[in-house]
């Protein structure tokens, strides 16, 4: 009974348009002082504990990285290259900005960083071709969570270091399931633009184009191979991986892209850090909140019921598929995986034998499809605020590449070796 009226704290809470943070912190402190014998010094040293981890150290330099990157002229080199890619097709600039979205978040880590800087250059070539901008929108907004799905990702970081899981693995397992997401929004894309006529941009392809787009944007290619190559070798780890990325955005920045001066790194390197408190203020509440579900004993509860539900693994995994994508539509991505993976890692993982890695793989696409899902999805408010299109407008829009993006999701559960087949044995 603790458990529900803190749950029931904690939605009036959001309801009434409080901080997710601040809802999972009151509704825990709360929870304990009135209803629980536990001592509330429980949550504030829970939450300084769950800070304190080597992993959550990548989080402000992976940041800074894409920062870096996204003001540093990068942006446009990928479009560019993504435009003599896939040339004039039906859907020609969906398709572009999808590709944009999955070289760029191979860099970022972020999806709403990803959503962000690819829109603001996307949007006004899509509307000026007459893309209707609800369509728009969708492909954006959507496409944008692939930058948390492709390595290096930050929503793996965090689930990695609450439960223990190798964060590599993690990066590695998520490039082919990235990928298919990709692959899967194109061709969504395709069949909508065939079907009411939007199209691409002549792409010149002529020698000395090529040439010139594939060496403005090389460098930024190189990101994510320097990234997983350094991981993938065991170079470095993660966390290190965080901070090469930040010396390379700074030196091709400054001395070889020269679109950013000092100033710029210092004013990007306070925005991040403002970035990096708002995500450990909700790193520390949500450690707190799922220390105390653990001493009420909530993950035996919640373990048992499921047992008693099923003891089939194809049954379980459909379950929680179902679960996650409600939760993600009204709870933040972060603070749900801090919460709810320590709970369901072991579950999956002790009694219906699931791969950790490809568990963290299932866990981690349904909260960030949740990301473009009202009421709390960040994407889909970022999107409709630089877009000027209602949530409700582009939620219909984003009827059928939900549809592409559950495809994937059940190959992605149902066919673990996609997860599993980069990772080292």
């Amino acid at each position: 009974m603790v458990v529900v009226y803190m749950l029931i704290i904690m939605f009036a809470l959001f309801a009434v348009g409080m901080p997710i943070a601040y809802a999972i912190g009151i509704a825990a402190v709360a929870s304990m002082f009135f209803f629980s014998s536990i001592d509330i010094s429980l949550f504030a040293t829970s939450a300084l504990t769950g800070m304190d981890s080597f992993p959550l150290m990548a989080i402000p330099f992976f940041v800074l990285a894409g920062k870096l990157m996204e003001e540093g002229g990068i942006s446009e080199r990928l479009v560019a290259l993504a435009n003599l890619i896939v040339g004039k097709i039906a859907g020609g600039l969906a398709v572009i900005a999808t590709l944009s979205c999955t070289i760029f978040g191979a860099i970022s880590g972020s999806a709403v960083a990803t959503t962000v800087a690819i829109g603001g250059i996307m949007l006004p070539g899509m509307d000026k071709a007459n893309y209707p901008r609800p369509f728009s929108a969708a492909v954006l907004c959507i496409s944008g969570i692939i930058g948390a799905l492709i390595p290096p990702s930050l929503t793996f970081v965090i689930f990695g270091a609450v439960t223990g899981t190798s964060i590599s693995d993690l990066f590695i397992a998520g490039i082919i399931p990235g990928l298919m997401l990709a692959v899967s929004l194109s061709v969504t894309s395709y069949f909508i633009s065939r079907k009411y006529g939007y199209q691409g941009l002549p792409a010149n392809r002529s020698f000395e184009n090529v040439w010139l787009t594939l060496k403005r944007s090389s460098l930024a290619l190189l990101v994510p191979v320097i990234i997983m190559g350094g991981i993938y070798s065991g170079i470095f780890t993660p966390t290190e991986a965080g901070t090469v990325a930040c010396l390379y955005a700074v030196i091709v920045a400054l001395f070889i892209y020269r679109t950013l001066n000092l100033k710029d790194v210092y004013r990007l390197t306070a925005v991040s850090a403002k970035l990096t408190i708002v995500m450990m203020v909700v790193i520390a509440f949500a450690c707190g909140f799922a220390r105390f579900m653990a001493v009420e004993s909530v993950p035996q509860a919640i373990s048992g019921f499921l047992i008693s539900i099923t003891d089939d693994k194809i049954l379980f995994l459909l379950i929680i598929n179902i679960f996650l994508l409600i939760l993600g539509a009204i709870m933040d991505t972060t603070a749900a995986c801090i919460v709810l993976a320590p709970i369901f890692v072991p579950i999956a993982v002790e009694n219906y034998g699931l791969h950790p890695i490809h568990f963290g793989l299932i866990m981690c696409f349904n909260l960030l499809l949740g990301l473009t899902t009202p009421p709390v999805g960040s994407s889909v408010f970022v999107t409709s605020s630089f877009t000027k299109i209602p949530l409700q407008t582009i939620g219909r829009a984003l009827v059928p590449f939900w549809i592409g993006a559950l495809v994937c999701l059940l190959l992605i559960t149902y066919v673990p070796e996609i997860s599993l087949c980069l990772i080292k044995k």
